[in-house]
């Protein structure tokens, strides 16, 4: 399909990312949908093939090598370019495949690889994927920072059936060495042994409010990506202890980092001394603005559809 004729893009992979990227990219000559197959029933998965055939790329969010697995079936019987965007923990999924011996290679060597972090890459690197870094992350704060609440308040991530993958050990520990600060944590309903001062509130369809109540944002995840809520929690000016450099934020490597770096973020709020996260949002809202990142992807998945790769 030329550019004369406008662009066509089957969005695949996590639902969430997968739709918000769909609607991103659509528009201006671009139609992008994303493959609604609810669980691969009949009649849907035959929707999403004849919408998947009719695209001149596929753009898969969320890596995956395995054979006989969803994309490798997608690339398979559609036989169109296939784009694969790895976001994070699919990585670690992919070094298990590999190491089972279960490596689809029109997955590995006929797809395009983005990366959506740069340590990525090298990891991609190790089970033979050669990848690049790109962006996906489109990231839209608030006109002005809000200021923050009187109570000191972290902000933390943990998800349903894998808590301690996701840092709830750090969780427990700022919140039990900071007891005069409130400790909210988004998709889990219950934290086990969790301190007075956590408080779960599951799943938050508007973060907007919740940001607006915390100070920081902590998240210590066993491995990660290139977070959106790290970006979200910057873009509201809001301070983030993180596991990986990143302008804006305080990197923090082990549990007891993580602690060191909340008390003195405390300390300063205690004192009248910490001030919004302006760093961190100037660097959110220069390089991961929505039209930057849309533009920048429709600009590759261009030349891959022009060169029919």
């Amino acid at each position: 399909m030329s550019a004369r004729h406008g662009y066509r893009v089957a969005v695949s992979g996590l639902p969430y990312f997968g739709r918000r990227m769909a609607v991103l990219l659509s528009g201006d000559g671009w139609r992008a949908t994303y493959l609604e197959t609810r669980g691969w029933q009949p009649l849907p998965a035959l929707r999403a093939l004849w919408r998947a055939r009719r695209a001149g790329v596929l753009y898969h969010l969320g890596g995956q090598l395995a054979r006989l697995s969803r994309p490798h079936l997608l690339v398979s019987v559609l036989r169109r370019s296939c784009v694969m965007h790895w976001t994070g923990s699919d990585v670690l999924h992919a070094h298990a495949v590999a190491a089972r011996g279960a490596v689809a290679a029109r997955l590995r060597d006929g797809c395009l690889h983005w990366a959506g972090a740069p340590w990525l890459v090298q990891e991609l690197a190790a089970i033979g994927v050669r990848a690049e870094w790109v962006p996906h992350s489109a990231v839209t704060g608030p006109e002005r920072l809000p200021p923050f609440p009187e109570r000191f308040t972290v902000l933390a991530y943990l998800r349903p059936g894998r808590e301690e993958f996701y840092g709830a050990a750090a969780v427990r520990r700022v919140a039990a060495a900071l007891p005069e600060a409130e400790v909210l944590v988004v998709g889990v309903d219950r934290l086990a042994a969790a301190p007075a001062n956590v408080r779960c509130l599951g799943w938050v369809t508007d973060m907007a409010p919740v940001y607006a109540a915390a100070h920081v944002l902590l998240r210590l995840a066993a491995h990660d990506g290139l977070s959106f809520m790290v970006q979200e929690a910057l873009a509201w000016g809001r301070w983030v202890v993180w596991n990986h450099p990143f302008p804006g934020v305080v990197e923090a490597t082990t549990v007891d980092e993580a602690c060191a770096r909340m008390a003195a973020l405390a300390a300063r709020h205690r004192t009248g001394c910490l001030p919004l996260n302006e760093e961190g949002a100037a660097h959110v809202r220069a390089h991961y603005h929505p039209a930057r990142i849309r533009d920048d992807i429709r600009r590759r998945l261009a030349a891959v559809i022009e060169g029919g790769r």
